[in-house]
């Protein structure tokens, strides 16, 4: 678990809905490192979040459909932990649960208020012995869509949505169990013989609250060689499979549910379970005494039970400037693909740039991605029970552009409580739909136009222990 810095920072992880996310970022040593309560060996640093704002767009629904706004009132109690000068022992994790109330005065916005989970945990056996044994557990439940300013450099993790199957405003829970055991002489951080090795295994899981359609597991191993012939540089191998399997069998329908209570079948819709491999190579160095960069380069595979596969390179580079002890900048590219509940899957492209800094009492951060999904082809009809054509599903020459913008600004009142503005953009530019036999009735979108822009302004309170 990465060690963290000011109670700014760590107030401002904490609101991104997921508390895992913010735990990747490292920051220096300082006694901020020990706020929190002592129970026994470990310190517990319990928060709460408070936030009202306002959202542009509850559903993340398109200009042709009918959009809605209302204002917001999230809270977000969470708590941290870790091992106290670690033994046989090093216990570290962050949770959160938190709840986002939406205030429009209508039903139909209401009903879209929502319960968040994020968080992880991990249990180190013999963190500094020549061989070690982790338990981790991620978890996380939200409905604020795949398409988030986090980064993740895991090319098989990105949670993407299934924009444009109207999934885009229904809760997400993906979960994850993952088994590690490290080889490494001289301890976890450190390797007398400039050698390291970790072998995981995991199952993950895909609930789709609404639409269980897509429920998906992904059972899988990795493995991971790394070698330091050089100070402040590693070379690592790299691979891994999985097997993801569908809850639902390709072979049946979809819920009724989905088209007006006809049962619909599709071939664009089709839960195709798939064998995702990939090998690969990287290094992590420290170029400069403030500049690092991560490359990784490899091959993948998706070997689907049915219809295309993907076989390609994937790749990714991030630099990373720290101009001083609290200005920091970030930047990458990765590309690969991700399974995907329509067609089997999407090629993409994505970029991203992140900027934090500390000055006096103030805290500012701007994150920014972009990116572009090509979807596998497919060209296809629905048709309900008595074989009449529904609608016409084509993802031939289907690309979308998904952005996020995100800014704040924050000022710390005392050692426990950071007050401060946020700005989110969210947006998903697309010429696809989905067509339903004979038009749209009354000119109206219902449904199948993944398009969408999302505007969220938010005052918060962050208060930790």
């Amino acid at each position: 678990m990465a060690r963290t810095g000011r109670i700014a920072f760590m107030a401002a992880a904490l609101i991104m809905g997921v508390a895992a996310s913010g735990e990747a970022q490292q920051r220096p040593s300082d006694s901020s490192e020990r706020l929190g309560v002592e129970v026994g060996r470990l310190l517990i640093s319990p928060g709460l979040h408070l936030s009202l704002g306002y959202d542009s767009n509850v559903a993340f629904r398109s200009e042709q459909e009918l959009v809605r706004s209302s204002p917001t009132f999230y809270v977000l109690p969470n708590l941290r932990f870790r091992t106290l000068n670690p033994a046989m022992v090093d216990a570290s994790g962050s949770f959160a649960v938190g709840w986002r109330q939406f205030f429009a005065g209508d039903q139909d916005v209401n009903r879209f208020s929502f319960l968040e989970v994020g968080g992880n945990g991990e249990v180190v056996i013999n963190p500094h012995g020549p061989v070690s044994v982790g338990i981790n557990e991620r978890i996380r439940l939200s409905n604020e869509g795949a398409y988030t300013v986090e980064n993740d450099d895991d090319v098989f993790s990105i949670p993407f949505q299934e924009y444009g199957m109207d999934f885009s405003s229904d809760g997400v829970l993906v979960n994850q169990v993952g088994l590690n055991v490290g080889v490494h002489p001289g301890g976890r951080n450190a390797s007398r013989m400039g050698f390291s090795a970790d072998v995981g295994a995991f199952h993950r899981y895909y609930h789709f609250i609404e639409r269980d359609s897509s429920d998906r597991h992904g059972v899988g191993a990795t493995l991971q060689l790394n070698w330091n012939p050089l100070p402040h540089t590693t070379f690592f191998i790299d691979g891994s499979v999985m097997r993801t399997l569908y809850v639902r069998d390709i072979s049946q329908p979809l819920s009724s549910e989905f088209l007006n209570d006809t049962i619909a079948t599709s071939r664009a819709l089709l839960n195709v379970n798939s064998t995702p491999v990939r090998a690969g190579v990287g290094v992590r160095s420290l170029l400069l005494p403030r500049l690092g960069t991560t490359l990784r380069l490899g091959y993948t595979n998706g070997f689907y039970d049915e219809g295309d596969s993907p076989s390609r390179v994937y790749a990714l580079g991030q630099l990373e400037a720290q101009f001083s002890s609290w200005n920091r900048l970030t930047a990458g590219y990765s590309t690969a693909f991700a399974d995907s509940a329509f067609a089997n899957y999407i090629n993409y492209h994505r970029v991203w740039v992140t900027w934090q800094a500390h000055i006096s009492r103030m805290q500012f951060g701007v994150t920014a991605f972009g990116q572009i999904n090509r979807y596998a082809e497919i060209d296809d009809q629905v048709v309900d029970a008595g074989g009449n054509v529904v609608e016409v599903y084509s993802t031939t020459n289907r690309v979308d552009y998904p952005v996020g913008v995100q800014g704040d600004i924050g000022v710390t009142l005392g050692p426990h409580v950071v007050t401060g503005v946020r700005y989110r953009f969210m947006a998903n530019f697309t010429d696809f739909q989905a067509e339903p036999a004979g038009g749209f009735p009354d000119d109206l979108f219902l449904g199948g136009d993944p398009s969408f822009v999302r505007h969220r302004f938010e005052i918060f309170l962050s208060m930790r222990l």
